[in-house]
């Protein structure tokens, strides 16, 4: 009997090691199997894993081209292409950037609309273009409205020009990246110089098509004549036209200063040029690499403006070296031409922007 006891009693302890040995083996694969599916990265996943993001590891490598107007050894290229080194090398090599100079990709606006459509492209421009898609944008580039860098470091702060980047985005498909690569003040340089609007009623000056250059030119007093960048010297040189409204870096680099005698210092715009991007395009990277698009784009243009800024001295001085005269700023009768450019905010339609903006800027 005693025997019986003890038979049953081990044959007790016997099935309880082996129902727990049993249960170890259903625990035991679940871990390794987790990690498994982890570092295999498997697409099969369920609750917020399932909308996360692609991996900076698994993105396909990308190529982004951007285009703009400056010759391949001027400051803005140099600093565009270094600007295309740091993207590349902050995304791992997965974003490339292409640097198109002297228009070869197009012009503005056949990249503009290219770029509405979601392909990899990118413009450098000025914001007088931007008009077309929504209007007032121009301001920025208006006379006698920005008037040094320090308010363009301020304008994405400004709601008003967070709002135009608000409508370009959501109605156009098109991103503003910057709005500083900033070429300096724009001045007149012509056969004849003068002090007052008056001085130039019969003066004849090279403008851009864009109807704010247009505009500009009549706000100083002259008349406009359309004509590409690249025929202001000839222009001038067979009298097409009296001049130009440019800044110290373009009339020096294109030598116009060989055939005018005078600047006039009237520094009636402050010129920003702004860098655009596919919003569709640019939205379907990781937030991280946008990220890094938009501080590098930013920072080219800081250095870019820095150094034209600090070059506009030396144009001036090898140009004055060179015979040309020089009418200064504070010989000028600004109110006259600042009045003048107020009706030039009433033509295009942009006063209550112009007023907005410099609402924003404390002005």
């Amino acid at each position: 009997m005693a025997h019986k006891k003890i038979t049953a009693i081990i044959l007790t302890i016997c099935m309880a090691v082996s129902m727990a040995a049993c249960g170890n083996k259903t625990e035991s694969p679940k871990e390794p199997a987790k990690t498994e599916n982890k570092e295999e990265g498997a697409e099969e996943s369920t609750g917020e894993t399932e909308t996360a993001e692609v991996p900076d590891e698994e993105f396909e490598p990308v190529t982004l081209r951007l285009g703009h107007s400056h010759s391949e050894s001027e400051v803005p290229h140099e600093e565009m292409v270094k600007m295309a080194e740091m993207i590349n090398e902050k995304t791992g090599g997965k974003v490339t950037v292409e640097i198109y100079p002297n228009n070869s990709i197009g012009s503005n606006e056949d990249v503009l609309e290219q770029m509405r459509a979601g392909t990899n492209l990118a413009i450098y421009a000025d914001p007088g273009r931007l008009d077309t898609y929504v209007p007032g944008v121009s301001a920025i580039s208006a006379p006698y409205v920005i008037e040094g860098y320090e308010d363009i470091e301020k304008l994405k702060s400004c709601a008003t020009v967070q709002n135009w980047e608000k409508q370009l985005e959501d109605d156009f498909g098109l991103t503003v990246l910057s709005w500083n690569f900033c070429q300096g003040f724009r001045n007149i340089f012509a056969t004849k110089g003068g002090t007052s609007p008056d001085d130039f009623r019969e003066v004849t000056l090279r403008s851009a098509s864009a109807p704010i250059w247009v505009a500009t030119v009549k706000a100083l007093g002259a008349t406009p004549v359309s004509l590409e960048f690249g025929e202001m010297y000839s222009g001038i040189q067979t009298k097409i036209v009296d001049g130009c409204e440019q800044n110290y870096g373009a009339v020096y680099n294109n030598a116009i200063y060989e055939v005018i005698t005078t600047e006039t210092e009237t520094r009636h715009v402050y010129l920003a040029n702004c860098v655009l991007i596919s919003s569709t395009w640019l939205r379907g990277l990781p937030e991280e690499f946008q990220q890094i698009i938009l501080e590098e784009t930013e920072a080219a243009g800081e250095r870019t403006s820095k150094r034209l800024a600090e070059q506009d001295d030396f144009y001036r001085e090898e140009m004055e070296k060179a015979g040309m005269e020089v009418i200064p700023y504070e010989d000028l009768d600004l109110e006259a031409f600042k009045a003048k450019a107020e009706a030039a905010y009433d033509e295009l339609g942009i006063t209550e922007a112009v007023n907005s903006l410099k609402s924003d800027l404390g002005k």
